[in-house]
């Protein structure tokens, strides 16, 4: 599966400048229409790559799994450890860090529209809007759940 990591390469380096490219833009103020225009033509092309991509290669990957021998429960055991662990610990040292330094800079990410200088609390008053600020985290709960899914069609071929 040597050709799958250099997938996976090409995937997460198009994600990575998709999304510097759109902070760039942001950060420096690109306002000239013929600018925005190829801008957004960039970044249309490139996420029309490296998305879909991450998906295939995920797919791609999971056909190796041996659904005669280990069935449905091990598949979901395996798909918690390596997408929900991951996800939960995510949550807790990325996202929710991230979302408690950025609320004097984005409204969002404040809880009640107001802007609380205990992480604690802060963290007490998040966990319920969790799930609509995940962020650049949807994806590992958009796989869990297209896995789960195909896991029968996965299972029949």
């Amino acid at each position: 599966m040597y050709y799958a990591d250099w997938m996976r390469v090409i995937s997460v380096h198009s994600v990575i400048f998709v999304h510097c490219l759109l902070n760039a833009a942001d950060t420096t103020e690109m306002y000239e229409k013929d600018g925005m225009e190829k801008k957004e033509g960039i970044c249309k092309t490139m996420a029309q790559i490296g998305m879909p991509m991450f998906f295939y290669i995920s797919g791609m990957s999971s056909t190796f799994f041996n659904a005669e021998k280990h069935g449905y429960v091990s598949f979901v055991k395996g798909k918690v450890n390596r997408l929900v662990f991951p996800l939960v610990l995510a949550i807790l040292t990325l996202l929710v860090p991230r979302l408690y330094f950025s609320q004097e800079f984005e409204p969002w990410t404040r809880v009640d529209d107001k802007i609380e200088n205990n992480f604690v609390v802060y963290l007490v008053k998040v966990v319920p809007s969790l799930p609509s600020k995940l962020s650049w985290l949807w994806f590992l709960v958009v796989l869990f759940i297209v896995m789960l899914l195909n896991y029968p069609l996965m299972a029949w071929s």
